[in-house]
């Protein structure tokens, strides 16, 4: 077989059965680059950041009017903004479900593997997916995955999840499922922890107030610790969360570095797009002529997906 599908190209070894209920396609393909963004709901138009989940209809037709059993191998493939690289995947159609088995998944410099059942027999069709990555580089990743950039690394991640519905909206409102992160080696970009212990350290110590801590200073500690060139170092950062119902919960928090940890917790609002993290970095300074002791700065950060606000 040698196909031209849209903007597939693929060639292989193809045979049709059409003596059942629907025509039946089993064999192998090999596709250079699978662009998979024409079937899927565009980006809201004019947004800014990450955009709003879409409310288009997604159409699973297509999964009731043929079966397949086949072996798909693909360079590349493209999600909307995520970019994948060599793939393998045995993709199997019965009656409108269809289950794709990804023995290999490569990514971001990383590889891994996975699992999507789409059920499309029933009006809402019904989403499942395992996912399991390591060595990614977290910097793209997040970049084309949530629009930002904040974060260097090499991460570990894993998924799974269930949800139903007939476009992006509604899957995220009913997303249920767990997962986690690990990224080791890595740096938070925009923010120093430790430089911002270190001013609030010289508050205490009346270094830059004379007579009391007010707002107005620790916004003047923020701002200088809060920078674009500025960083945070960790050797390891990780979490687990939990989904229920679109509302991701991570009980547990942990960042460790040469001069700060971090514990917390959070929330995020998948369909809303909002955050809820509480954070406590505990920075090691000197402070004044004093031996270098802990000093803790808790942290709440909210907002949305597309601006963030500590």
């Amino acid at each position: 077989a040698d196909i031209d599908f849209d903007q597939i190209d693929a060639t292989g070894d193809i045979g049709l059965v059409w003596s059942g209920a629907r025509p039946k396609a089993t064999g192998r393909l090999a596709v250079g680059a699978l662009d998979l963004r024409p079937y899927l709901p565009p980006p809201a138009a004019g947004a800014q950041g990450f955009p709003a989940w879409s409310e288009a209809k997604l159409d699973f037709a297509s999964l009731r009017n043929i079966d397949a059993d086949l072996d798909v191998t693909a360079e590349q493939v493209f999600l909307n903004d995520l970019k994948f690289g060599e793939s393998r995947m045995k993709l199997k159609i019965e009656n409108g479900r269809m289950v794709a088995d990804i023995p290999e998944l490569g990514m971001y410099g990383g590889a891994g593997s996975g699992q999507l059942v789409v059920n499309a027999r029933q009006s809402a069709p019904a989403i499942t997916g395992k996912f399991d990555v390591g060595s990614v580089q977290a910097e793209p990743f997040t970049k084309d995955l949530m629009k930002i950039d904040k974060l260097l690394g090499l991460g570990g991640f894993n998924m799974e999840f269930s949800a139903s519905g007939s476009s992006q909206a509604a899957i995220m409102n009913s997303m249920d499922g767990k997962g986690g992160f690990d990224i080791a080696d890595g740096s938070l970009k925009g923010i120093n922890l430790g430089k911002l212990a270190a001013g609030i350290a010289d508050l205490l110590n009346g270094d830059i107030l004379k007579g009391g801590v007010s707002p107005a200073a620790v916004q003047k500690v923020l701002a200088i610790a809060q920078r674009p060139d500025e960083t945070t170092d960790f050797s390891e950062f990780l979490s687990d969360f939990t989904i229920e119902n679109g509302y991701v919960t991570a009980p547990s928090i942990s960042l460790k570095g040469p001069l700060v940890i971090v514990t917390g917790k959070g929330a995020v609002n998948l369909p809303a797009q909002t955050l809820d993290l509480r954070l406590a970095p505990v920075a090691i300074v000197k402070v004044g002529d004093q031996e270098k002791r802990s000093v803790a700065i808790p942290l709440k950060i909210t907002g949305t997906y597309s601006n963030p606000k500590p």
